[in-house]
């Protein structure tokens, strides 16, 4: 397993979340964690964004749909799994970066993210330097909510921004669980 990770989980291992909001931070956090271990076990990374990967996926879910009737068992591998768990990942991320800004800045409302980050500034944190990738992160889940027919060769966001995101955002979490005054 790649060290990244065994990381980032001995980390999570040892926060404590101190109430609920914290706690679902928490779970969104080591979702994210396992969906991007998964991915790569599965080899996401290794894929490319081809011309026409949307027909092989396709032609690969009708096998696992075969394969699900036939041995009455969810599949256990593939490309498109990999894929699968990538886009769990990048949601995952996303919601969890939504949620702990939104935990220091006490705006628990319909703002838009772009307006808590802006109030998480006022309050001293740097977002784009303290989560880089965030953006990418929120632009990824926007296009598969809400365009995903621009979506038919696969996400932009890359594994590597993904895993930097990651990382980043367990050291974030941390901080923010063992620092009660930044979120009260």
């Amino acid at each position: 397993m790649n060290p990244i990770f065994t990381d980032a989980a001995s980390r999570i291992s040892t926060m404590i979340p101190r109430n609920p909001e914290q706690e679902v931070i928490y779970t969104f956090l080591f979702g994210a964690l396992y969906a991007l271990a998964r991915a790569e076990l599965l080899r996401y990374p290794e894929e490319g964004s081809d011309p026409g990967k949307s027909a092989s996926r396709a032609e690969e879910v009708k096998e696992l749909a075969a394969e699900m009737v036939s041995k009455v068992q969810l599949p256990k591998d593939g490309e498109w799994l990999g894929g699968f768990y990538f886009n769990d990942a990048v949601f995952r991320l996303g919601i969890c970066v939504e949620h702990v800004v939104r935990h220091i800045t006490g705006l628990k409302g319909r703002e838009t993210l772009n307006v808590v980050i802006k109030v998480a500034e006022s309050k001293g944190f740097d977002v784009k330097k303290i989560l880089p990738g965030w953006e990418i992160s929120k632009d990824e889940v926007d296009s598969l909510r809400h365009k995903s027919w621009d979506y038919l060769e696969g996400p932009k966001m890359q594994y590597s921004e993904a895993l930097k995101l990651m990382e980043n955002l367990v050291e974030f979490v941390d901080l923010v669980f063992k620092n009660p005054s930044w979120s009260d």
